[in-house]
């Protein structure tokens, strides 16, 4: 029958992220929570996050004796290694007949964006599957950020309104102007700035999912190139294909591996750069994550 499991990416949540399990109709055996590794200059929210993950650990345990792993993401900004490795690990439970339900309330996004992918990557691969992997968010019934500002400002009216002595004053003062530059701020929103990412890029791409439909020759083709990286041009990629099926690589054969990757530059697999004469062909970012997902075979089966 299989187990029902949970991955519940952490971030700064508590409640919405254990609730549910206890409310709903959800009757968990294992449960994974997922946070990112600490960062020397981001300490404070790394530790907030882990904080949080083993409260949620304690309180799942406690109260609904369900076994609890954790798991530390070292990277939460390389969406196609999140990807890959959110898709294997799916893909591992689906095979040993296990139920999945994937929490993507919380923080990170790119984590929970990826597990999300790849849960709906796995049901359009395999539609036999769909009643055993679900994705779910949850609501909070409230925001706290609104509180706090409101208390803020509470603070900062008495700040205004008290008269200190001559010897508390400047540190009242002082207080005043932060709070009220805080304040300033939260009315722009609850961030500031724009981080820079390890790539030296603003912004992370979540990249579509592979795409099904691949034939079986196309699949080869993909195969071939995986193990090359990239080809020189298309007559190389098909003396390759030839030479690891046995096969003469005559102008028929180059034909219908031109044709295979025409098809896969249509389906958004494959690029085609042209080199003089030459048409270089390298995976796009979304055939790259469908390289990372179907690994099958090894180097030596090239050789």
């Amino acid at each position: 029958m299989g187990d029902e499991v949970h991955y519940i990416p952490v971030g700064f949540d508590f409640e919405r992220l254990v609730q549910p399990l206890h409310y709903d109709d959800f009757d968990p055996d294992r449960i994974v929570l997922l946070y990112s590794e600490q960062e020397s200059n981001r300490k404070k929210e790394a530790e907030l996050a882990e904080n949080i993950a083993s409260q949620l650990k304690s309180a799942v345990e406690s109260v609904l004796g369900t076994t609890v792993e954790t798991e530390i993401i070292s990277d939460i900004f390389n969406y196609k290694s999140l990807y890959e490795y959110a898709y294997k690990t799916l893909t591992s439970e689906l095979d040993e007949g296990n139920t999945v339900f994937v929490n993507i309330s919380s923080m990170p996004r790119t984590v929970a964006f990826a597990y999300a992918t790849a849960a709906n990557t796995h049901v359009v691969e395999r539609p036999q599957m769909r009643g055993k992997i679900h994705t779910y968010y949850s609501s909070p019934e409230d925001y706290l950020m609104i509180n706090a500002i409101e208390e803020l400002e509470s603070v900062a009216d008495f700040l205004k309104e008290k008269d200190f002595s001559q010897n508390i004053k400047p540190g009242a003062e002082e207080h005043l102007e932060s709070i009220s530059s805080l304040l300033d701020d939260l009315e722009k929103g609850t961030t500031s700035g724009t981080r820079q990412l390890p790539n030296e890029k603003y912004h992370v791409e979540f990249i579509a999912p592979p795409v099904t439909g691949i034939t079986e020759s196309e699949e080869e083709a993909l195969q071939v190139l995986q193990y090359m990286e990239e080809a020189e041009s298309i007559s190389e990629l098909a003396r390759q294909h030839a030479e690891w099926r046995g096969i003469e690589c005559d102008n028929s054969h180059k034909n219908k591996v031109r044709y295979w990757i025409e098809n896969l530059i249509e389906k958004g697999l494959v690029v085609k750069k042209e080199e003089g004469k030459r048409h270089r062909i390298k995976f796009s970012r979304i055939g790259e994550m469908w390289a990372a997902t179907n690994d099958q075979r090894s180097n030596s089966e090239f050789l």
